[in-house]
Protein backbone atom coordinates (compact mmCIF):
# COMPACT_ATOMS: atom_id res chain seq x y z
CA UNK A 1 0.00 0.00 0.00
CA UNK A 2 1.29 3.57 -0.72
CA UNK A 3 0.08 6.77 0.42
CA UNK A 4 0.68 10.56 -1.17
CA UNK A 5 0.80 13.15 0.64
CA UNK A 6 0.29 16.93 -0.05
CA UNK A 7 1.05 19.22 2.42
CA UNK A 8 -0.38 22.47 3.57
CA UNK A 9 0.69 25.92 1.81
CA UNK A 10 3.38 27.12 3.08
CA UNK A 11 4.57 23.90 4.73
CA UNK A 12 6.94 21.91 4.42
CA UNK A 13 7.05 17.70 3.86
CA UNK A 14 9.30 18.17 7.25
CA UNK A 15 6.14 18.92 8.92
CA UNK A 16 4.62 15.28 8.36
CA UNK A 17 7.22 12.80 9.29
CA UNK A 18 5.16 11.75 12.01
CA UNK A 19 3.34 9.65 8.97
CA UNK A 20 6.28 7.71 8.29
CA UNK A 21 6.29 6.06 11.62
CA UNK A 22 2.83 4.17 10.02
CA UNK A 23 3.38 0.85 9.25
CA UNK A 24 1.92 -1.02 6.60
CA UNK A 25 2.53 1.86 4.42
CA UNK A 26 4.92 3.33 2.29
CA UNK A 27 4.94 7.36 2.26
CA UNK A 28 5.67 9.31 -1.01
CA UNK A 29 5.42 13.65 -0.60
CA UNK A 30 4.94 15.41 -3.47
CA UNK A 31 6.52 18.40 -2.97
CA UNK A 32 4.50 22.17 -2.72
CA UNK A 33 6.70 25.09 -3.56
CA UNK A 34 8.17 25.52 0.07
CA UNK A 35 10.23 22.54 -0.61
CA UNK A 36 11.05 23.35 -4.16
CA UNK A 37 14.11 25.38 -5.80
CA UNK A 38 11.55 27.08 -8.34
CA UNK A 39 7.84 28.43 -7.62
CA UNK A 40 5.22 26.74 -10.14
CA UNK A 41 2.91 29.51 -11.23
CA UNK A 42 0.43 27.37 -12.86
CA UNK A 43 -2.33 25.10 -11.36
CA UNK A 44 -2.11 22.90 -14.51
CA UNK A 45 1.71 22.60 -14.58
CA UNK A 46 2.08 21.55 -10.71
CA UNK A 47 -0.96 18.96 -11.44
CA UNK A 48 0.62 17.45 -14.44
CA UNK A 49 3.83 17.02 -12.83
CA UNK A 50 2.30 15.62 -9.87
CA UNK A 51 0.94 13.12 -12.12
CA UNK A 52 4.37 12.13 -13.59
CA UNK A 53 5.89 12.22 -10.44
CA UNK A 54 2.95 9.41 -8.96
CA UNK A 55 2.98 7.84 -12.21
CA UNK A 56 6.96 6.63 -11.51
CA UNK A 57 6.18 5.47 -8.34
CA UNK A 58 3.35 3.65 -9.05
CA UNK A 59 2.06 0.55 -11.34
CA UNK A 60 -2.19 1.01 -10.71
CA UNK A 61 -1.82 -2.18 -9.15
CA UNK A 62 -0.67 -1.39 -5.50
CA UNK A 63 -3.49 -0.01 -3.49
CA UNK A 64 -2.91 4.14 -2.54
CA UNK A 65 -4.27 6.36 -0.51
CA UNK A 66 -4.79 10.32 -1.31
CA UNK A 67 -3.76 12.32 1.49
CA UNK A 68 -4.09 15.93 1.99
CA UNK A 69 -3.95 19.05 3.82
CA UNK A 70 -5.22 22.65 3.32
CA UNK A 71 -4.35 23.67 -0.24
CA UNK A 72 -3.13 19.78 -0.24
CA UNK A 73 -6.48 18.88 0.20
CA UNK A 74 -8.02 20.48 -2.64
CA UNK A 75 -4.58 18.88 -4.77
CA UNK A 76 -5.55 15.32 -3.29
CA UNK A 77 -8.90 15.65 -4.82
CA UNK A 78 -7.88 16.72 -8.17
CA UNK A 79 -5.64 14.05 -8.75
CA UNK A 80 -8.17 11.33 -7.33
CA UNK A 81 -10.57 13.01 -9.78
CA UNK A 82 -7.73 12.68 -12.74
CA UNK A 83 -7.06 8.96 -12.07
CA UNK A 84 -10.81 8.22 -11.84
CA UNK A 85 -11.50 9.69 -15.11
CA UNK A 86 -8.74 7.96 -16.48
CA UNK A 87 -10.00 4.28 -15.13
CA UNK A 88 -7.85 3.91 -12.25
CA UNK A 89 -9.87 2.45 -9.33
CA UNK A 90 -7.52 0.68 -7.14
CA UNK A 91 -7.67 4.07 -4.49
CA UNK A 92 -9.17 3.04 -1.23
CA UNK A 93 -9.34 6.57 0.08
CA UNK A 94 -9.11 10.03 -0.30
CA UNK A 95 -8.14 12.23 3.24
CA UNK A 96 -9.13 15.16 3.13
CA UNK A 97 -7.53 17.65 6.21
CA UNK A 98 -9.21 20.93 7.27
CA UNK A 99 -9.75 21.92 3.32
CA UNK A 100 -12.35 23.80 1.74
CA UNK A 101 -14.29 22.83 -1.21
CA UNK A 102 -13.81 23.88 -4.90
CA UNK A 103 -16.56 26.81 -4.24
CA UNK A 104 -14.68 28.60 -1.75
CA UNK A 105 -11.67 29.10 -3.77
CA UNK A 106 -12.71 32.10 -5.93
CA UNK A 107 -12.94 34.09 -2.36
CA UNK A 108 -9.39 32.94 -1.04
CA UNK A 109 -7.94 33.70 -5.00
CA UNK A 110 -8.86 37.35 -4.90
CA UNK A 111 -7.38 37.60 -1.43
CA UNK A 112 -4.44 36.15 -2.28
CA UNK A 113 -4.09 38.13 -5.12
CA UNK A 114 -3.86 41.46 -3.04
CA UNK A 115 -1.46 42.27 0.16
CA UNK A 116 -0.17 40.03 2.28
CA UNK A 117 -1.68 41.84 4.84
CA UNK A 118 -5.11 40.91 3.95
CA UNK A 119 -4.15 36.99 3.24
CA UNK A 120 -2.91 37.39 7.08
CA UNK A 121 -6.27 38.42 8.39
CA UNK A 122 -8.13 35.90 5.95
CA UNK A 123 -6.23 33.19 7.92
CA UNK A 124 -6.63 34.47 11.27
CA UNK A 125 -10.61 34.97 10.65
CA UNK A 126 -10.77 31.03 9.68
CA UNK A 127 -8.23 29.96 12.47
CA UNK A 128 -5.30 29.43 10.94
CA UNK A 129 -2.38 30.44 13.13
CA UNK A 130 -0.23 32.96 11.17
CA UNK A 131 3.03 32.60 13.37
CA UNK A 132 4.56 30.71 11.00
CA UNK A 133 4.16 33.55 8.52
CA UNK A 134 6.94 35.89 10.31
CA UNK A 135 9.37 32.98 8.94
CA UNK A 136 9.83 35.79 5.27
CA UNK A 137 10.67 32.41 3.47
CA UNK A 138 7.29 30.71 4.59
CA UNK A 139 5.43 33.88 4.17
CA UNK A 140 6.49 34.18 0.02
CA UNK A 141 5.75 30.49 -0.43
CA UNK A 142 2.43 30.46 1.28
CA UNK A 143 1.49 33.87 -0.83
CA UNK A 144 2.64 32.26 -3.69
CA UNK A 145 1.21 28.56 -2.84
CA UNK A 146 -2.29 30.74 -3.13
CA UNK A 147 -1.88 32.44 -5.99
CA UNK A 148 -1.13 29.14 -7.68
CA UNK A 149 -5.25 28.42 -7.29
CA UNK A 150 -5.50 31.55 -9.65
CA UNK A 151 -4.71 29.31 -12.50
CA UNK A 152 -6.93 26.52 -11.49
CA UNK A 153 -10.03 26.38 -13.41
CA UNK A 154 -13.13 25.54 -11.72
CA UNK A 155 -15.04 22.62 -12.99
CA UNK A 156 -18.44 20.65 -12.14
CA UNK A 157 -18.53 17.05 -12.80
CA UNK A 158 -19.79 13.85 -11.27
CA UNK A 159 -19.38 12.63 -7.80
CA UNK A 160 -16.15 10.78 -6.81
CA UNK A 161 -16.54 6.84 -6.64
CA UNK A 162 -13.48 7.14 -4.69
CA UNK A 163 -15.08 7.55 -0.41
CA UNK A 164 -13.57 11.20 1.13
CA UNK A 165 -12.54 10.76 4.97
CA UNK A 166 -13.10 14.44 5.78
CA UNK A 167 -11.12 15.37 8.87
CA UNK A 168 -11.50 18.82 10.56
CA UNK A 169 -9.89 20.76 13.29
CA UNK A 170 -13.26 23.50 14.06
CA UNK A 171 -16.44 23.42 14.15
CA UNK A 172 -18.75 26.93 13.12
CA UNK A 173 -20.83 27.45 10.47
CA UNK A 174 -18.34 27.79 7.62
CA UNK A 175 -16.97 24.33 8.11
CA UNK A 176 -20.55 23.10 7.99
CA UNK A 177 -21.26 24.39 5.14
CA UNK A 178 -18.00 23.12 3.29
CA UNK A 179 -18.97 20.10 5.10
CA UNK A 180 -21.87 19.85 2.96
CA UNK A 181 -20.31 21.00 0.04
CA UNK A 182 -17.75 17.75 0.17
CA UNK A 183 -20.69 15.72 1.05
CA UNK A 184 -22.14 16.54 -2.50
CA UNK A 185 -18.30 16.06 -4.35
CA UNK A 186 -18.28 11.95 -3.29
CA UNK A 187 -20.72 9.23 -3.37
CA UNK A 188 -19.39 8.56 0.49
CA UNK A 189 -17.71 11.13 3.07
CA UNK A 190 -17.26 10.46 6.60
CA UNK A 191 -16.18 13.20 8.79
CA UNK A 192 -14.07 13.50 11.77
CA UNK A 193 -14.04 16.56 13.95
CA UNK A 194 -11.54 17.67 16.05
CA UNK A 195 -10.16 20.72 18.17
CA UNK A 196 -7.40 22.77 18.01
CA UNK A 197 -7.83 24.99 15.00
CA UNK A 198 -6.53 24.59 11.13
CA UNK A 199 -3.28 22.34 11.28
CA UNK A 200 -4.47 21.05 14.68
CA UNK A 201 -2.71 17.85 14.16
CA UNK A 202 0.85 19.24 14.15
CA UNK A 203 0.71 19.40 17.97
CA UNK A 204 -0.59 15.66 18.24
CA UNK A 205 0.03 13.76 15.15
CA UNK A 206 -0.94 11.03 17.10
CA UNK A 207 -5.01 11.89 16.32
CA UNK A 208 -4.11 11.57 12.48
CA UNK A 209 -2.05 8.42 12.75
CA UNK A 210 -4.83 6.68 14.36
CA UNK A 211 -7.16 7.60 11.35
CA UNK A 212 -4.99 6.24 8.83
CA UNK A 213 -4.27 3.38 10.78
CA UNK A 214 -7.92 2.46 10.64
CA UNK A 215 -8.20 3.19 6.80
CA UNK A 216 -4.87 0.03 5.88
CA UNK A 217 -6.39 -2.24 8.39
CA UNK A 218 -10.15 -1.44 6.60
CA UNK A 219 -8.50 -1.51 3.30
CA UNK A 220 -6.87 -4.83 4.12
CA UNK A 221 -9.98 -6.27 4.84
CA UNK A 222 -11.71 -4.98 1.78
CA UNK A 223 -8.83 -5.62 -0.44
CA UNK A 224 -7.91 -9.34 1.26
CA UNK A 225 -4.44 -7.86 1.66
Amino acid sequence: MIMFVIPHAGGSIINYDFLKIIPSVKIHFLRLNFDRSEHIEDYSILIGQFIKEIDSVWDYSETAIFFGVSLGGQIAYDLVRYYEHNSVRNIAKLVIVSSVFETKLSAIISIAKGSSKKLQSFLSNIGVSTDFLRNPRAKNCIIKDFRLLASRQLQTQKKLQTGILLICGRKDKEVCRQINRWKKSSVQCIVSMYFGGHLFFLSNPNLICNEILQIIESTKKEYAL
